[in-house]
């Protein structure tokens, strides 16, 4: 597969985490389940999303896998090999070392091992930075257009949560949680952008892959409802209640009822009928 616009030079290296992880580079797109080592492309993610300063081999072998008691040396040489494995090869991160400086003051070319961080000579763009950066630059815009076309871009990033093959384990847990907050407060508050401007097709669309990516998200679910309604289908918004009914709890659809009910939106008469 061609790489991304992002990617420009050999220099450029765009990395996707949300939903399934992916490296783009001018050769192209290396998915995760190619990889072969799962240990490896953890270990990789762990660096890359923790970029503020250099990781000890020791300080990552813990933070990945804490149950397991190794030795310094062997947790040095594990982490060495995953990281030039399989998609170490594209040189996104590099072991930053020191010297062993000699009695008589010299040093030996052997580096002693201070960590692993993101290759500096290269130009490394991950989707969460962009994420970041899209929903920044849209809270600061005083244009409403550029705001509502800066949270589409956002949006679109988002496509599950972060390394979706670990995304229960607890090294990085609390950022898949957190920005799956982060999404539905986002899409969330594009669907009522959208709705305020009567573009109804975009809310069903947006509504529609919401609910797709977090089927629990009762806003989603009732703009679904109201740009249906709008769209001058009564039944097919009655069809999308029923479906919403399936999807949620019991509580959840009292509570998306109770919306409706107070909804200046749409008719809660038309609708139960």
């Amino acid at each position: 597969a061609s790489a991304p616009d992002l990617v420009q030079s050999s220099k450029d290296i765009a990395i996707n985490f949300f939903g399934d992880m992916e490296i783009c580079t001018k050769k192209g797109i290396l998915s995760e389940r190619f990889f072969n080592s799962p240990k490896s492309s953890r270990v990789i993610t762990y660096i890359i999303l923790n970029p503020q300063t250099a990781h000890p081999p020791l300080e990552i072998y813990h933070a990945l896998w804490p149950d397991e008691c190794v030795e310094p040396e062997v947790a040095g040489r594990n982490i060495r090999g995953y990281v030039y494995r399989s998609i170490g090869n594209c040189g996104c991160v590099t072991f930053q070392g020191g010297h062993k400086r000699r009695e008589d003051g010299g040093t030996d070319n052997e580096s002693t091992p201070n960590g692993y961080r993101l290759n500096p000579n290269l130009n490394i763009i991950t989707d969460v930075r962009q994420f970041d950066r899209l929903v920044d630059a849209a809270r600061r815009s005083s244009s409403e257009v550029q705001k509502i076309n800066l949270m589409k871009k956002a949006v679109r990033l988002y496509r599950g949560p972060i390394f979706r093959g670990a995304q229960d384990e607890h090294w990085i847990i609390s950022q898949v949680n957190l920005y799956r907050l982060r999404y539905v407060s986002l899409v969330n508050d594009l669907l009522r952008a959208l709705a305020e401007t009567q573009d109804y097709t975009c809310v069903q669309h947006y509504a529609l892959n919401a609910i797709d990516l977090m089927p629990g998200n009762l806003k989603a679910h009732y703009w679904l409802g109201a740009s249906t309604y709008h769209l001058g289908s009564i039944a097919l918004a009655k069809n999308e209640l029923l479906r919403a009914k399936e999807i949620l709890t019991c509580e959840e659809y009292s509570i998306l009822e109770d919306y409706l009910r107070k909804s200046e939106d749409v008719s809660w008469e038309k609708l139960s009928k």
